[in-house]
């Protein structure tokens, strides 16, 4: 291990003082800030310590074992959207500062980075004396042809080569979908990543309870949710006795395939007119687009957005749906949602891409080819056949208190940092 000036450390991996990075609004009702979450309730349940370094932006949380730091505030940025941004660059920078400050106190065994941060993980851990376990979320360098600014070959090759010393320096790596498994050994050959499932998600979250606490004073920002708690759409929206819900939870970014599902609902209403379509989630401005969309395809009375809503309540809008939709496009990874999908036991409808088929299955949701057409026939097929839906709904259900128990998610994470020992 590099960094000859660090002390040796006492501490073992049965119990480590982390020092971990995350560069993302924390806390915001989002995938990876959850999954950050929960693996941090993991480790102190593993009986670790945490401390962690995050965005000047977002809710703060009291978890026991976790001390919170954000870094600095830089050029007044209040807000940062999903995926890569001049913003998150910015903030980046700070956040680099601030782990730096925070590792060179000498007081951590493990330096544990989410996302970007294992760019400058490696380095850091070298210099500082500790070991490094790289949380890899996603293929960053993938992502970049999501966003228009970020296509040139420049950038693609810059993350590239960022996202190979990631893997290569770190050691452990933290996996979140089989497909990353393979694309983390298709980068670095020898890699050897632990799979740790997003199976805990922001549904699960109950802010009364004394494992989490949401603190409203002097936080950065709230939920601005529309509403939180248990609501009753069928009642909020007026909905026909008939109506056969279908309800759609995440965000509204490009790859999730909304307009696709827009244009699905369309045709699917020509034949089930007792259809209605409720949107979870989705910044005002991304919800602005869509409803202009479902404006100009006379689907108004047949589509409503919720807007934010608290994590807490995410659950029970989807047990209340007769079928669940993910109409996901692009990338591999299995979105978060899918879990929270299976959990809530109701029939899942959703794209045959690759990102769906590493865990769903013809015996727990209908799977169509990622087309409006293909999209429609699937909503026509489940809204007309309620036995379909239940037995869908039922094996479901079975399938995530099978796959997505906590002690399942612990003892991966348990795995993980074992693998410091050797």
């Amino acid at each position: 291990m590099g960094g000859g000036d660090a002390p040796p450390t006492s501490r073992t991996p049965q119990h480590v003082k982390i020092l971990m990075v995350a560069p993302e609004p924390f806390l915001q009702p989002r995938g990876t800030p959850f999954s950050i979450l929960y693996r941090m309730r993991a480790l102190v349940d593993l009986g670790h310590e945490i401390d962690l370094l995050t965005y000047p932006i977002g809710r703060d949380v009291e978890l026991p074992g976790v001390r919170l730091h954000r870094s600095p505030r830089v050029l007044g940025i209040r807000s940062v959207p999903i995926g890569p941004s001049v913003r998150k660059l910015l903030l980046d920078v700070g956040i680099h500062s601030a782990a730096k400050r925070l590792l060179s106190r000498r007081i951590y065994d493990v330096l544990h980075t989410h996302e970007e941060a294992g760019f400058f993980g490696g380095r850091l851990a070298r210099r500082y004396g500790v070991k490094h376990v790289y949380d890899m979320h996603s293929q960053l360098s993938a992502q970049l042809g999501y966003y228009r600014f970020f296509r040139l070959g420049l950038f693609r090759s810059l993350f590239e080569t960022l996202e190979r010393r990631a893997i290569r320096s770190a050691d452990v790596l933290i996996t979140i979908s089989p497909s990353l498994v393979r694309v983390a050994r298709s980068i670095w050959p020898e890699a050897d990543p632990v799979l740790i499932e997003n199976t805990q998600e922001g549904d699960d979250l109950d802010p009364s309870c004394d494992a989490v606490e949401l603190v409203t004073a002097g936080s950065s920002a709230s939920w601005e949710s529309s509403f939180s708690g248990e609501t009753d759409l069928r009642a909020r929206y007026r909905l026909p006795e008939d109506a056969v819900l279908v309800v759609y939870a995440g965000s509204f970014e490009p790859y999730q395939g909304l307009d696709l599902l827009v244009g699905g609902a369309r045709l699917a209403v020509a034949h089930c007119p007792s259809l209605r379509f409720v949107f979870v989630g989705g910044e005002p401005r991304d919800i602005d687009r869509l409803q202009k969309l479902v404006h100009a395809r006379g689907l108004a009375n047949h589509v409503s957005f919720t807007g934010r809503v608290d994590p807490s309540a995410i659950h029970g809008h989807l047990r209340q749906a007769d079928i669940l939709v993910s109409a996901r496009s692009e990338g591999t990874n299995i979105p978060s949602k899918i879990y929270s999908y299976l959990k809530a036991g109701q029939a899942i409808l959703a794209t045959s891409s690759e990102a769906h088929t590493q865990i769903l299955e013809p015996e727990c949701s209908l799977l169509t080819p990622g087309t409006s057409e293909g999209l429609a026939q699937g909503l026509v097929t489940l809204a007309q056949d309620p036995a379909l839906r239940r037995r869908l709904g039922d094996r479901g259900k079975e399938m995530a208190d099978e796959r997505c128990s906590y002690e399942t998610y612990l003892a991966a994470t348990k795995k993980a940092y074992e693998r410091l020992e050797r």
